[in-house]
């Protein structure tokens, strides 16, 4: 699990197996130095260090102090997910002209493009007058 290695093998139908050592532990993620992640156990305030690959996709939503679930496999940490909704602060506003009319894109904190929610993608060109 750690490593992410797959492999093909053929079981019978009585093979038996024992559980992964799994265990979800809540951590707040505290800050980024640079070159690790820093978070910390919010129930025995441990602290632990995890490099960007071992973070993997939730580097682009992380902020400081925010709540995550980690899970751990033997005690070490493989997997880190995030709530379902989360509060990015728009950092950029980029306006493209198109050819049927104009689409803007929003960047935010952790320099993610995205579009803002509740505008049109498209809208029709304005008078040159106004």
């Amino acid at each position: 699990m750690i490593t992410g290695s797959q492999f093909d093998r053929t079981y019978r139908s009585g093979d038996k197996f024992t559980g992964a050592d799994l265990e979800e532990q809540q951590m707040q993620f505290l800050y980024h130095d640079g070159k690790r992640y820093h978070f910390m156990n919010t129930s025995s305030y441990d602290q632990l260090e995890l490099t960007e690959e071992q973070v993997g996709d939730a580097v682009n939503y992380l902020t400081e102090n925010q709540m995550t679930d980690m899970l751990l496999f033997q005690g070490r940490p493989i997997g880190v997910s995030l709530p379902n909704f989360v509060n990015l602060k728009v950092a950029r506003r980029i306006r493209a002209q198109r050819r049927h009319g104009i689409r803007r894109h929003q960047t935010d904190h952790p320099g993610n493009r995205v579009c803002p929610s509740g505008a049109p993608l498209h809208r029709r060109r304005r008078n040159p007058e106004d």
